[in-house]
């Protein structure tokens, strides 16, 4: 009787484990039936572009449409939106991308699991079976929000570090007698090579202003979206300038010294936690061939 019942365990929890699969996605289907209406405003430019977004296929439509909801269980939407900004993910195909892997991973997670188990981990106690189980779910739940940070990260990195060329050549703009306006769109037209990042995010505050948007709220929206300390000087000062008028390269410069003065600083750190490291390479590796 109990050998039956050892054998039989295992695969109790194997349906205990589908049962559990299965009644999530009858859950989140509920929820996304009860928030269709809020889905469908939030993804307003993924449903009028979905032919070009997806080929023509329903089924990534409404895995896009999963995703989002996704985010409704977290209540996270606005977290979500400004790292899809940060990382430079603004266009409807990206951000459709992201919202199917977050779909796709916990259901790939948990495929994965089972079949690990049911071919190598048969041996596990049901304690571990779960927990393992869970650690699955909760992975492919938290991998793409990791990702996405991961990467917005690294983005802001290379456009802090772009700002203080951005800096110089706005001090060549203004003293050519360019407005603020004109100067972004000399940053943008030709400085793509030496600006990629800032050039797109510069990009699409002059479509803003196109469309009737004053400078300094154009301006103001992307260090809302960007949140880069040292831009955020920057386009401070571009905005006093552009409302109440005065000097601009005045500001800019002394800004400039400060990044400096702060890269300066920064670097000496890194030199000295560099010494330290190559101290204790020394000890451990070259002092024992001297001794031999």
């Amino acid at each position: 009787m109990i050998e039956t019942t050892s054998q039989l365990l295992p695969i109790l929890v194997a349906v205990a484990v589908v049962l559990a699969i299965l009644a999530l996605g009858v859950l989140l289907m509920l929820l996304l039936g009860n928030k269709e209406s809020e889905v469908q405003r939030r993804l307003t430019s993924i449903d009028t572009t979905r032919q070009s977004t997806t080929g023509g296929n329903r089924m990534l439509g409404q895995l896009a449409e999963g995703g989002k909801g996704i985010d409704a269980l977290f209540k996270d939407d606005e977290g979500i939106d400004l790292l899809l900004a940060q990382a430079g993910w603004r266009g409807t195909q990206s951000r459709a991308n992201f919202y199917i892997l977050q779909v796709l991973l916990p259901v790939g997670a948990v495929l994965l699991f089972l079949f690990m188990w049911l071919t190598a981990f048969q041996h596990m106690s049901t304690g571990q079976v779960l927990m393992f189980a869970f650690a699955a779910v909760a992975l492919g739940f938290l991998a793409p929000r990791f990702i996405l940070r991961s990467i917005a990260a690294q983005r802001l990195d290379r456009i802090r570090a772009e700002v203080p060329l951005m800096i110089n050549l706005l001090m060549l703009l203004y003293e050519a007698g360019l407005s603020t306006r004109q100067a972004l769109t000399s940053l943008v037209r030709d400085g793509k090579g030496v600006l990629p990042e800032l050039s797109q995010e510069f990009r699409i505050a002059l479509r803003q202003i196109e469309a009737g948007e004053e400078v300094s709220e154009a301006l103001l929206s992307v260090n809302k979206a960007l949140q880069v300390s040292e831009l955020g000087t920057v386009l401070s000062v571009l905005r006093q300038a552009e409302r109440y008028g005065g000097e601009v390269r005045e500001p800019l410069a002394e800004a400039l010294d400060v990044m400096e003065e702060r890269r300066g600083l920064s670097l000496r750190e890194k030199v000295n936690g560099l010494s330290g490291r190559m101290t204790v390479v020394m000890v451990g590796f070259f002092f024992p061939a001297l001794l031999l």
